[in-house]
């Protein structure tokens, strides 16, 4: 893309995006790099770049300048989707922060995110907790990628407003998506997780409670997917 180089995340986050859409919302848009790819090539009409950081919000500002989208660009001084207004937008991205903080920007403003046609999301820890936040919060997951890059995985999840036919808690960990779709870096991904989970399993051998059972869980459906799809 002439002017703005992606990475493999922002490239994966970028495809999930519908082509010929009205109105992004990129919200902690730090550099702004994505929303600009966006307008380059004509996937959105409109793109608005918010941060909290007044910082990343002048670099995303001097990038979109440079570019020339004076008229299709706006920046957003405020916290979460409270800078939006109701049925503005048609996609909300909610990328490269924390699952944890994800959940209470989707909490604080749900109208505003139910108002979106999807929500792309991509956390960069506790995405279990997200998924399980969606299926509990009338949320439908649209569809999931994966990402390998710099030594770790990303997940990106699609998701808007809807009842899911069956909330799949027991692939909270994995992303139930990424299995219908035999994801190529599934199998990978899916070993990774695993030995990380055993790995914890046996740091907490000699001791009882949620956690030493949840771990237990979470081993046997990932040994099951494995078993399932690859033997």
């Amino acid at each position: 893309m002439s002017g703005v180089t992606l990475s493999k995340r922002l490239q994966a986050i970028y495809s999930l995006i519908e082509e010929d859409c009205n109105t992004v919302a990129d919200i902690g848009t730090d550099h702004g790099k994505l929303i600009c790819a966006l307008l380059l090539e004509n996937r959105c009409r409109k793109a608005i770049a918010c941060d909290i950081s007044k910082g990343s919000l002048d670099k995303a500002i001097r990038l979109a300048n440079k570019l020339g989208f004076r008229e299709k660009f706006e920046a957003r001084l405020g916290n979460g989707l409270k800078v939006l207004n109701h049925n503005e937008v048609d996609i909300i991205l909610l990328c490269g922060m924390g699952g944890m903080n994800i959940i209470s920007i989707l909490e604080e403003s749900k109208d505003i995110a139910f108002g979106s046609d999807s929500i792309i999301i991509q956390p960069m820890r506790n995405t279990k907790d997200v998924r399980c936040f969606l299926l509990n919060n009338g949320f439908l997951i649209q569809d999931e990628e994966l990402v390998y890059e710099d030594g770790r995985y990303y997940n990106i999840i699609k998701t808007k407003q809807g009842l899911p036919e069956k909330a799949d808690y027991d692939y909270a960990d994995i992303g139930k998506a990424l299995i219908n779709k035999r994801h190529p870096l599934l199998k990978d991904y899916l070993v990774f997780c695993l030995n990380k989970a055993k790995a914890i399993e046996k740091r907490l051998k000699n001791t009882s409670g949620c956690r030493a059972n949840e771990l237990k869980q979470e081993i046997a459906v990932m040994e099951g997917v494995l078993n399932d799809m690859y033997n």
